[in-house]
């Protein structure tokens, strides 16, 4: 091999590899027995504080309020141990993981946020971000029924979860129903945009109704893109993925994209 060229391996585990690899592999493991999620939450709050971030006072304690306290090696946080127990993921992820993903849209959602000048007024606004973010970072690989099991738990535990039923003729069974209206800081149903039909010339397959679930989708996109954070998509075949992705990309300044 040429100087520049280098080649990364990703191996299960090292157990049967001699000690001279091992020396090689610049390998750094820590058991999630030792350190889990809590050292991720704890690093960002203190960067949102260094930013004056007038959030990150009020945040610590709600984490342990809709989270739990990541005390190891068995006790990971209420909600975790609810997920745990209760529900069936469709794609198995890390705490650390869906930690982080929470973050990174709480990140989004802060920065365009208005939060009011009142201390009270400001620490209900950022329970119903964090409601939000928690709901799609923690909640977003459950299925339809483990969707509405992490509703009713959550609403054990928060005054500020939005009222389902009939909203504006508008059926709404849980929260992931719901957006926060970024300037008056309220829980409002997922409205997709007005669509007309474009006329007969347009190929009929290529067509794209807007629905609630494709605008909630085009939304974590949004947000998560400007994070310049990652976003995994599941669902069954023929549900949209690939055209609600295409679609957001299409709208996109080359500059954005790249």
């Amino acid at each position: 091999m040429t100087d520049n060229v280098k080649l990364i391996f990703e191996v299960e585990d090292l157990r049967n590899a001699s000690p001279a690899t091992v020396s090689r592999a610049a390998v750094l493991f820590v058991s999630d027995t030792d350190l889990d999620w809590e050292p991720v939450l704890m690093g960002w709050l203190r960067s949102r504080a260094s930013e004056h971030e007038r959030a990150a006072s009020v945040l610590e304690p709600l984490f342990g309020k809709l989270v739990g306290n990541c005390r190891g090696p068995k006790e990971f946080g209420h909600l975790f141990a609810f997920i745990d127990n209760a529900c069936n993921p469709l794609v198995a992820l890390s705490r650390v993981g869906r930690i982080e993903a929470t973050l990174r849209l709480l990140a989004a959602l802060l920065a365009r946020a208005e939060l009011s000048a009142s201390e009270a007024d400001r620490m209900d606004e950022v329970e119903r971000l964090l409601l939000l973010c928690i709901c799609w970072g923690v909640g977003g690989p459950l299925g339809s029924d483990d969707r509405t099991r992490l509703d009713a738990y959550l609403r054990e535990r928060s005054t500020n979860m939005p009222p389902i039923g009939s909203n504006d003729s508008v059926d709404v069974h849980t929260v992931f129903d719901f957006n926060i209206n970024l300037e008056t800081m309220e829980w409002e149903a997922w409205a997709p945009s007005v669509w007309n039909y474009p006329g007969p010339q347009v190929e009929f397959s290529r067509l794209i109704v807007p629905t609630e679930s494709s605008t909630s989708t085009a939304f974590l996109i949004r947000a998560l893109h400007s994070q310049r954070a990652p976003l995994l998509l599941i669902g069954a075949s023929g549900t949209g993925k690939t055209t609600i992705v295409e679609s957001y990309l299409d709208s996109l300044d080359t500059d954005q994209v790249c």
